[in-house]
Parts: structure tokens; sequence; C-alpha cells
């Protein structure tokens, strides 16, 4: 049926001369001589008028999420990273298998799993080890297969929507940081999703000799994505990019708090819009391994407080992407994990709140006086532990630091927290996966492209 209609829109196809193949590298090969050729996918060249596309990339702890954003359409569609057309089908547990030599996505007998791609990175990064080279291979190799999945759907799905168009390729990925000047994760990240970039196109085995030899090698000019549209975003930046720009958004200040698999990222920033359009600034940002995995840990008594961390990981389940959140979401959490929490959140919001008293000309004045609204996401959310923290003890912390949140205080009326939930854009597409948006909510934004992102400033600037 497609084919008749292309037929009688465009008329028969021509038959196209088959250029000669390129010849595949071979393991002997030098991994790091990749041509040209190699590093642009085939079928781009044959298209004709640029069109440019946005690849949002959100590597997670648990699950990696790819939205294609197209800027000319205003239409934003999740790939099926783990080849399904329901929630499953497009959540890719972020672990790779590694055999002989190669990695691959999918398990073989013999196989050694590699996990925790992120965390594993995260923590040399925090506590200053050097000795994180093997991460850093792992995670390329899955970056590289992910980008390949996503350009195999794109080319076998997608284009045809826009026949005869020619690719420009922009590829934005989330940073578990701020961003700012200094930030360890920014080049960590950069090196690696440029030799991913590298290894993508093709079919030619991703090894560990070919992902050593292209590591730090930096961008290519003459890649699919070229340096200077390979872009890095803060998560906490890009994840609330449908609200800033819906006309419900609120304005100024706003607490996030997002709940992965491994990490608790709470943000505190405020919501303007300037003559360039919406403006975000950060003012407070903490990452803290307080994730979904380590309340279950919590739950089932393996986690310590001395956060002997990454060890605890082999008594989590392995899942397939969904978070297991319902398997033990009833038990209670450990007075001394809630602990943890608290002092991880509430010096944030103090801080928060301090900084947005000094910079006031009145000493009387109190922060917040219509309510602090705060947006609680990732797959945590759904956890009843999270949300009791939010909802009920953060407020109860507060009215031991802040003379407007204590019961007592008779000046103004009581100040309250404000749940804000993410508005669900109709360009997103499939449109089933609506109800879940908020797991797709950091990919959809890094699709909408990084130049159209809300402008992201540190306080001090």
């Amino acid at each position: 049926m497609l084919g008749e209609l292309f037929k009688k829109l465009f008329g028969p196809r021509k038959a196209k001369a088959q250029a000669p193949a390129e010849p595949e590298p071979t393991r002997d090969s030098n991994p790091a001589q990749t041509t040209t050729q190699e590093l642009r996918p085939p079928s781009i060249a044959n298209r004709r008028t640029p069109i440019d596309l946005d690849i949002g990339l959100d590597i997670g702890t648990s699950c990696t999420k790819a939205v294609i954003g197209d800027r000319e359409a205003n239409r934003q569609t999740a790939v099926p990273l783990n080849q399904g057309n329901d929630l499953r089908g497009h959540i890719l547990p972020s672990r790779v298998y590694f055999a002989a030599g190669v990695y691959s996505l999918e398990h073989s007998p013999g196989s050694v799993t590699k996990r925790d791609l992120k965390m594993r990175i995260m923590q040399a990064a925090m506590h200053g080890r050097g000795d994180d080279r093997g991460a850093r291979c792992d995670l390329t190799a899955f970056s590289a297969l992910a980008l390949r999945r996503i350009l195999s759907w794109y080319e076998h799905n997608l284009a045809r929507t826009h026949p005869h168009r020619e690719p420009t390729w922009h590829l934005n990925v989330g940073l578990p940081s701020r961003g700012e000047k200094g930030d360890p994760f920014a080049p960590i990240y950069r090196e690696v999703i440029s030799a991913a970039v590298n290894l993508a196109p093709g079919e030619s085995p991703i090894t560990r000799e070919r992902v050593e030899a292209l590591i730090g090698l930096g961008s290519s000019e003459t890649a699919w994505v070229p340096g200077d549209r390979l872009n890095t975003f803060p998560e906490a930046g890009a994840q609330l990019a449908s609200l800033i720009f819906s006309p419900h958004r609120p304005s100024g200040c706003l607490l996030v708090v997002d709940v992965g698999a491994g990490t608790m990222d709470i943000s505190t920033l405020r919501i303007g819009v300037n003559a360039t359009g919406p403006r975000c600034t950060i003012h407070c940002c903490r990452v803290a391994p307080l994730g979904v995995h380590y309340l279950l840990l919590a739950r089932r008594g393996f986690w310590s407080q001395e956060g002997n961390f990454h060890e605890a990981l082999v008594h989590i389940p392995d899942d397939d992407g969904i978070h297991p959140l319902t398997k033990g979401g009833r038990l209670a959490a450990p007075p001394a994990f809630a602990d943890k929490c608290r002092d991880a959140i509430l010096p944030t919001v103090s801080r928060y709140r301090r900084r947005l008293k000094d910079a006031h000309t009145s000493k009387a004045f109190k922060p917040w006086a219509d309510g602090l609204p705060y947006v609680l996401s990732g797959g945590g959310h759904l956890d009843p532990f999270f949300r009791d923290l939010l909802q009920v003890r953060l407020e109860q912390w507060l009215c031991a630091v802040c003379s407007e949140w204590d019961s007592t205080f008779t000046g103004t009326s009581q100040r309250k927290l404000i749940l804000q939930s993410f508005p669900t854009p109709r360009s997103f597409a499939p449109s089933h996966l609506l109800p879940n948006f908020d797991r797709f909510s950091v990919a959809h934004g890094l699709s909408l492209g990084v130049d159209g992102l809300m402008e992201m400033r540190d306080v001090s600037d």
C-alpha cells in the first residue's frame, strides 16, 4: 500500500547505480583509522534538502531513553531502543555485554555483563580516582550501540516521513550535573560521546580495541555529528523544558528533586523570561547516591551509612528497564536512610533561601510568599517513600529552620510546598507513552535542541 501511494505522489522509483561496497574493517586493522565513509550512515548521502534533526539521549543509571526531535515539524518522537512498541520497548537497560573482545547489547553464552555504567564514572570523578578507563570504554561502547539502534530505526521508520531530505544531525546528551566551569563530568562525557559517534555507523563489531583507540581523539569534523553539533546539557534543565515552555509554567522559585535508579538530584532554580526567551538560573545543585536502588537496599537491610554503595548493588535484582518499585514499595525505609535524604535536601533548600534573603534590600524579606513550587520526577516519583519525603517530611523539616514555615508564624499565611506536574506536550509521539511522559522528560527536552532550551547560568554569573 505504501509503495502504491509513493508511486502516485512521486512517480516510479528510478533504479540507482550501486556504489562499490566499502570494505569492513578487520580486527587486525588499525581501529583508529576510521574513514569518513564509515563515519557517515550510507543512506544519508542519498538525501538532498537538509533537515535539522536532534537526538536527545538520556543515559540513566538503570535505563536509557532517546527522542528524535524534528525542528521543522515541531515533532518529538521516542525511539523504541529496546525494540518494542510499549513502554518497555522504549526503555533500554543501561548495560552492555562483553565477550571475546566484542561489545553487544544482546546476551550470549559466556559474556560478561557490564552495568552501573554512569555510576562507575561518577564515583571515580567524585572521589578523585583516575582508574576509570574501563568504565569509560564500557560507557562508550554502550552509547555507540544505542546510537546505532537510533540510526537504524530512523532509516527504517521515521525517514519515510520526509523523503529526499538529508538529515543534519545534532546530538544532545544529558549531564548528571550543572555543567558549569570546572564540572568534572562534562569533559568525560564529551570524550565518551565523541568516540561513540565515530563508532556508531555501520555494522562493524565494536571491539574493546577500537573503543580504546578512539577515546581521547576528540570529535571528527567529517563525522555524521561533528564537534560543533555535539552538546551536553544538565539533565536538571533539560527535563524542565516541557514545564518551562508551557503557558502554565510557574514563575519564580522552583525546587526539583529527580529520583533515578542510582542518584537523587536536588536543584533549586529561578524561572523567568527575558528578550531571548525563557531563562533558568540554577542556584544550588546536589547529586546524592540515594536513588531507587539504594532505597530498595535499605528496605532489604543491605544499605549502610558508610556509603559502600557500589558493592551492595549486586543485591538488587536485574530489571528490564522498568524500576521494580512495586517490589517492597510498602516496606518502610530505615530512619537512617530518611536522615540521609534530609541531609541532602534540606541544606540545599536552606542555602537557596539564604541567597534569596541576602540579595534582597529588606532584612524583613521572607522568600516564597506564594509557596515553593516543586517537581518530583524520575522513576522514584512512583514510590510512596519519595512522595511522602516531599509532601510531608520536607515541610516538617522546613518548620525547624524557616520562620515562614513555622506553624506559629503569624506575620502572613503559612507557606506551602506546591506540587507541579509535567505538562504532556502535544508534539510528543507516540501518544500512548504520554501517561509515562515524565520518564522521557530529559530526552524530550534534549530533543528540542540545546540552542532552543532555556538559558542556564550559575548564580555567580
